[in-house]
């Protein structure tokens, strides 16, 4: 069984831990003090407005400024240099061979991007058709870069970039000689390649029929959505999807309580190479028209709905990481988050904490920080703040695991969570072989102004 220097006895003893929290965001509902009001949403207009813009930005006449093609070009000239250098390994554990990245630099045809003038007239306007990966280069295999550092193994395939939904409005720049991979631009001004199974181009009929400025928000995970007609299953519902809605609700079947959502699902017309908009259904109980009222009780609700979800990096497997939760939590709430742990630490208004001592950072955290608005940050993590108790603050992140250190061979180990949990913000503090708990590594915290009323 391969290990990957986990500490596999002390994970046992975290877990047993953790098995003894109340997973449940709801417990620190009477405990949050928080001014938004429950019947009204002033600043919801606002945050909305700002949320489709950057949803909508691959589809307008800003989607980059000029002098940005060059930089991704120079971006991603060092990209294919750094796996040029160092190839990483593979799925198998064994090392690439030199080959395995000809083959993706050829594919490339490096000399014509490199020469390629990108402009705002460059590419085409597309959308998403089914759940993908953003890479950063045009490949599904994925690129490990040790197998004996934690952290450095999976599921840490450096190649993986984020996890793009369907539905998302991207922007096309340059396709690979096979046509198999496209290079895009998002609506978190990121870029990088998706397959082109996984998109469609549209037209300006179609983008017309998208931009409804009423949008359903699911917040209830994995029910069927299927299309209207044909009853055909097309994608399930997933928190952090957006759906153009259409009219008002529909009424369900005579002598039922149920009502449902009309909403449009884009997928691929297989002749034209365009995308086409299907109606389809999905329940008033388990979607919201953006934005929802951001109450504590709503966001915890959210955050129960992914309670425990296998930790995925970047989206490995369409699961979330720390700062794919973040984003997907608070977008029914249309509060736009950057898509990097780092930019999320700094959105809102963003205090300084790393030049406080552990139990003086804690108490400040407890008094200023306003539960379930406001987020921790660490390099390299994110995390929600969702309330204290008994002066303990308490968090709600998707996490990978605790450093741990041997302390006679020093060798550097992790203790696995992997996967979305409440914990204490000291949490693994009474063990000796945890250097740091998270509260030690907290540099600041983000205060999300715009969802308190």
């Amino acid at each position: 069984m391969l290990n990957l220097n986990n500490d596999e006895k002390l994970t046992n003893q975290i877990n047993a831990d953790l098995d003894n929290i109340e997973q449940d965001c709801l417990n620190f509902i009477q405990l949050a003090s928080i001014t938004t009001s429950t019947t009204k949403n002033s600043l919801g207009k606002t945050r909305k407005k700002e949320f489709l813009s950057h949803y909508f930005m691959p589809w307008g006449k800003d989607r980059f400024a000029e002098h940005e093609g060059e930089h991704i070009k120079t971006t991603q000239r060092e990209i294919i240099d750094k796996y040029v250098a160092y190839l990483g390994w593979g799925a198998n554990k064994r090392p690439y061979p030199s080959s395995w990245m000809q083959k993706i630099v050829d594919n490339i045809d490096t000399a014509a991007l490199y020469n390629l003038k990108i402009t705002i007239k460059t590419g085409f306007q597309a959308v998403i058709t089914h759940d993908t990966s953003l890479r950063e280069l045009p490949t599904d295999k994925p690129s490990y870069k040790n197998w004996t550092e934690p952290g450095q193994g999976p599921p840490f395939d450096h190649l993986q970039t984020a996890l793009v939904p369907i539905n998302t409005p991207v922007y096309t720049l340059y396709t690979t000689k096979d046509k198999a991979w496209q290079l895009v631009i998002t609506g978190t001004y990121s870029f990088g390649w998706i397959s082109s199974l996984d998109m469609a181009l549209v037209d300006d009929s179609f983008m017309k029929a998208w931009k409804t400025e009423n949008y359903i928000a699911p917040i209830v995970e994995h029910m069927p959505i299927c299309e209207v007609t044909s009853g055909m299953y097309l994608t399930p519902s997933k928190i952090g999807r957006l759906f153009p809605m259409q009219g008002k609700p529909l009424p369900g079947k005579k002598n039922t309580q149920k009502t449902y959502y009309s909403i449009l699902v884009a997928i691929t017309n297989p002749s034209s190479g365009y995308s086409t908009a299907v109606t389809a259904q999905i329940d008033t109980k388990h979607a919201v028209p953006i934005p929802y009222i951001p109450t504590p009780q709503n966001i915890a609700l959210i955050g129960n709905q992914v309670m425990g979800e296998p930790y995925g990096w970047g989206g490995t497997r369409q699961y979330r990481d720390c700062s794919a939760l973040m984003r997907d939590i608070f977008t029914p709430f249309a509060q736009w988050l950057p898509e990097r742990s780092t930019d999320q630490g700094h959105a809102g208004t963003f205090v300084a904490l790393d030049h406080l001592e552990d139990t003086v950072k804690e108490r400040y955290i407890i008094e200023k920080a306003i539960p379930f608005h406001t987020l921790l940050w660490q390099p390299g993590h994110i995390v929600l703040y969702i309330g204290q108790k008994d002066k303990k603050a308490y968090i709600f992140h998707a996490g990978w695991g605790l450093g741990t250190k041997q302390w006679f061979t020093k060798q550097k180990e992790r203790a696995l969570i992997g996967k979305s949990v409440v914990m204490p913000l000291d949490f693994g503090k009474s063990y000796t072989r945890i250097p740091q708990t998270l509260l030690s590594k907290t540099k600041g915290m983000a205060l999300l102004d715009e969802l308190s009323d």
